[in-house]
């Protein structure tokens, strides 16, 4: 996948009908496709936030 770009669980990368795809690589799930890649990187950084269990000062993307 081209303009492919790991954040943590999450890989953002353009679709062929240029939406920015969020997929979790450990379930292959789909979280949400978006006009911007801003956008995309929004949504991950809502999900992790969400997560209890990552750290704090732990780098995503």
């Amino acid at each position: 996948m081209a303009n492919e770009e790991q954040c943590g669980d999450y890989i953002i990368y353009m679709t062929d009908d240029d939406l920015w795809e969020v997929r979790n690589s450990k379930t292959g799930i789909i979280v949400g496709k978006f006009k911007k890649k801003d956008e995309a990187l929004e949504k991950i950084a809502l999900i992790l936030q969400e997560d209890e269990d990552r750290l704090e000062s732990e780098s995503v993307c």
